[in-house]
């Protein structure tokens, strides 16, 4: 049937299955439509049963719904159906009773809201109560739905009216449309029967909408009565087009009011988008900061989002309820009962909708509870000789025992503070919450006694618990953030400190070098340690290996051969804080030739962070192809060199040896790909000196901006979940020796009980944006320039305090012991431990005697595996690989 009435759908006509519609706005153009349907059916060759046709009628009911020419409204019959339905018993009849009223949901405003007590009956796992506000719901949807107003058919070409509105509780919006319609057929509401009273008081048409806007009135005006009969007078009023609300979601009940009023318009004008774009429309609100929600600036990006959906409408113009005081009579938070004609226009729900509605909303939400005050509320008189009776026996009073000094010694400091101009009947005076507990006031004179007192005598104790306890207990007028005595011990939860500092792009290469070593290897040809050198421009790599015994002298020396020999003197060096770039040496040696050393920052080495992780490519590709048994890693050193400086850098978006010697060098899969007649040389020999000259400037010109879009890539990323801090010379810091790595890690010996921080000490100097040099005892082994990251804030104690206990980390507990080298192994011996034998093997300290011998296991000892070797090969055990050699401690 589609096809064959295709050319009218849509028209004149519409069909459902077999059911046709044929619609039309004047009998003579009905008459002629109903020819050319009837016209394509006979062409078919279809018959039509008289029985079930009607024709000509001005309403007719269609799939449960009425249909008629002043809209569409529901059907009466299964209204009354669903009216007379009993309170649901379980979980089947309720789903019976919401799939009714679901299907005439479009004529009951804000029906997601009154019926989400009765959805949430239907979640899986949620027991069956059926309680009052279930009641409420169930009754509320059904008188609702028995008043539900007809609704008009949009005038295309005519502007809309959308109100929207939001609580903590939902979002609701009504698509309105301003019609001309007869008085006739309003017979039945109060607008009836007040246009009749002024009819009969000869008084001229009534207006009965205004303009949406002040700047905008396309309301029709200078209607006159017909002189024919009164009921014939046509007048203009605003109709209803569609419903719609929602419920919010959990996450945008803590939206700000602004923007729960904005994702109400951006929701309502989703919904209602088949009626809206392209059309002209003013959005009310109640809410004047939506009036600008087009040019949202400096809001955040939720709101500026939602600009964006806002903007795609040009035709939408905003004004504020105050602009339109029919406005309130849309919204379901002002209640708003004066007797207004638009107001009662057709069968309204009852004089007290609004108020039912909210009445449901708030038993669903209790936690979101409408117009409801949680300020405390404080309970003064203003004449201080008059005593107050508080009700201090109740289950909310302090229950505290004071004599009758300490009432005497309270009542002669409230008369010197002046916060306080009265006293209770028993003397005291007590500050009562929005929960109605009370709380002793505490006068100024002796807040710093009661303190002392309730807190410096719970350093044995839970001192954040207790803290919290007196709070809740006692009233202070003085602020409370340094009585913290746990900040030594309590965990910061702050994000870490400290912003990335990228260090400045050099101009040229090996302008600026960054060292550092890779220790402990197994050995391999006499080398046990690889020193990576990496030019920050190119990212141009040296791969040297050395011994871990390599001082600051030899290490001067291989830089002399290997970098300055091939690209002159360096303006600066990055290195970390190791002995051999800080010995006097070294220090000499880069003063004399007018070297910039910028050393990293203790215990936190991020301006020497590609080297870093160029230390980590290259002990991953040792690990993958170095032999068994892990002996000839120096030899595959130049392979790994020319593996990475022909590989492209991520940062520079080009090879390192590109960028430094002007042409990418070949590699073998150059020779295997190609045959030696084509092979590519490079391109250089051709150019002349200029022009290879700008090619390499250009290069290195990219390279740079490339190294400047990573630079900010990377700092981006990292700051996201920093925070940023300041100190000035003089203040007073905490710092964290555990993340100093200046304790001992003794399982079971009590660290996680040590204090989180030590000090305070005082910051002598900015270094950087993240690092200081601060004031250290010589008895901690550490340069004393540190990262931010490792400090805290401290502020002193007000001088009335005077001194005050506090807790430090014992000394016993700091790594301050001295090196000590195994000499050799004298006696080996095997223990039983449970269910294991271990065994342990006695060793003699280099430079001590026999009295100073130790037993140690072979784990403890995994640093020192020559002496282990040495042992097995004597004794004719079986030599275990892959030790490490490093120093004991």
């Amino acid at each position: 049937m589609n096809r064959i009435l295709s050319r009218f759908l849509w028209q004149f006509a519409l069909v459902y299955i077999d059911d046709i519609v044929i619609y039309s706005v004047k009998f003579e153009d009905h008459c002629n439509h109903l020819d050319q349907v009837l016209g394509a059916i006979e062409e078919a060759e279809i018959t039509l049963s008289p029985k079930k046709c009607h024709i000509g009628y001005q309403s007719l009911l269609l799939l449960g719904q009425k249909v008629s020419r002043l809209g569409l409204s529901t059907h009466k019959e299964k209204v009354d159906a669903i009216l007379e339905l009993e309170p649901p018993k379980n979980v089947p009849t309720l789903q019976t009773f919401l799939g009714m009223m679901t299907y005439f949901s479009s004529y009951i405003p804000f029906y997601s809201w009154i019926v989400a007590p009765l959805f949430k009956l239907l979640k899986k796992g949620t027991a069956w109560s059926w309680e009052e506000k279930e009641q409420q719901a169930f009754e509320l949807a059904k008188e609702a739905l028995a008043s539900a107003p007809v609704m008009a058919y949009p005038i295309i070409g005519k502007p809309y009216r959308l109100y929207t509105d939001a609580c903590n509780y939902g979002l609701g919006g009504i698509l309105q449309q301003v019609q001309s319609i007869k008085i006739k057929d309003l017979k039945g509401t109060k607008a009836y029967k007040y246009l009749r009273g002024e009819y009969d008081k000869g008084n001229p048409v009534p207006r009965m909408t205004i303009p949406a806007s002040k700047q905008r009135d396309n309301v029709t005006g200078g209607d006159t009565w017909d002189k024919q009969d009164f009921e014939e007078t046509t007048v203009q009023v605003e109709r209803v087009i569609a419903y719609w609300s929602r419920i919010l979601k959990e996450a945008e009940r803590n939206y700000s009011p602004t923007e729960r009023k904005a994702l109400a318009l951006k929701e309502a004008l989703v919904k209602f988008q088949v009626y809206l774009e392209g059309a002209e429309f003013v959005a009310i609100t109640d809410h004047a900061a939506l009036t600008w929600s087009k040019t949202y600036n400096n809001v955040n990006r939720r709101l500026m989002t939602w600009g964006l959906v806002f903007s795609a409408y040009p035709g939408m113009q905003l004004c504020t309820a105050q602009e339109d005081p029919l406005a309130d009579q849309s919204t379901p938070l002002k209640l708003n009962m004066e007797e207004d004609p638009l107001r009662n226009l057709y069968k309204e729900i009852n004089e007290r909708f609004e108020e039912k509605l909210l009445r449901v909303a708030s038993a669903f939400t209790q936690s979101y509870k409408i117009g409801n005050s949680q300020k405390p509320i404080k309970k003064w008189i203003p004449t201080p000789a008059e005593a107050i009776s508080y009700q201090t026996t109740t289950s909310y009073s302090v229950e505290i025992s004071i004599n009758s000094e300490e009432i005497t010694r309270f009542i002669e400091a409230y008369k010197k503070d002046s916060h306080f101009k009265q006293i209770g009947d028993n003397g005291l005076i007590y500050f009562i919450d929005s929960q109605e507990k009370y709380r002793l006031c505490v006068p100024r004179d002796l807040q710093v006694d009661i303190l002392k007192e309730n807190h410096d005598n719970l350093n044995q104790g839970a001192h954040a618990v207790m803290l919290r306890h007196i709070i809740e207990l006692l009233l202070f007028t003085i602020g409370l953030r340094w009585l913290e005595a746990f900040r030594k011990a309590g965990h910061r939860r702050h994000g870490p400190r400290g912003f990335l500092q990228p260090l400045p792009i050099p101009q040229q290469p090996f302008e600026v070098v960054s060292m550092d070593f890779i220790m402990d290897l197994p050995p391999s040809n006499n080398y046990n340690a690889i020193l990576v050198i990496v030019d920050k421009l190119t990212k141009y790599g040296h791969f040297i290996p050395c011994t871990t015994q390599i001082d600051e002298v030899q290490t001067a020396q291989l830089f002399h051969d290997h970098i300055w020999c091939h690209y002159g003197l360096p303006w600066q060096v990055i290195t970390d804080r190791d002995a051999r770039w800080t010995g006097a040496f070294w220090g000499h040696l880069v003063s004399m030739l007018g070297i910039w050393q910028a050393l990293t920052t203790a215990h936190h080495p991020q301006s020497d962070g590609q080297t870093e992780i160029l230390n980590q490519t290259t002990e991953v590709a040792i690990r993958v192809f170095t032999n068994p048994a892990k002996d000839n890693w120096s030899k595959l050193l130049s392979g790994f060199a020319h593996s990475y400086n022909t590989s492209v850098h991520t940062s520079t978006q080009q090879t390192p040896a590109f960028l430094l010697r002007g042409f990418q060098p070949l590699t073998s899969a150059n020779l295997l790909a190609l045959t030696s007649e084509n092979i590519p040389r490079p391109a250089q020999e051709s150019q002349t000196a200029e022009e290879f000259k700008e090619s390499m400037e250009l290069a290195r010109s990219l390279a740079k901006d490339a190294l400047k879009v990573a630079q900010n890539y990377q700092q981006k990323y990292y700051n996201s979940d920093k925070t940023h801090v300041t100190f000035e010379p003089g203040d007073l810091v905490l710092i964290n020796p555990h993340s100093l790595n200046l304790l001992k890690h003794q399982s079971g010996k009590g660290n996680k009980l040590n204090m989180r921080y030590e000090g305070p000490f005082e910051v002598m100097e900015s270094i950087s944006p993240v690092a200081y040099r601060i004031r250290l005892p010589a008895s901690y082994r550490i340069h004393p320039i540190i990262n931010i990251a490792h400090l805290e804030s401290y502020k002193a104690s007000p001088p009335e305090f005077g001194s005050r206990p506090t807790q430090n980390i014992p000394r016993e507990d700091f790594q301050q012991m001295p090196e000590y080298e195994v000499e050799r192994i004298v006696e080996e011996r095997t223990i039983k431990k449970g269910n294991k034998r271990i065994r342990q093997y006695k060793i003699r300290w280099l430079g001590y005697s026999s009295e100073h011998d130790r037993w140690r296991t072979e784990k403890e000892l995994r640093n020192a595996p020559e002496v282990i070797k040495e042992w097995k090969q004597t004794s004719g055990s079986t030599i275990h690989p892959n030790h490490k050699k490093k120093k004991e401690f």
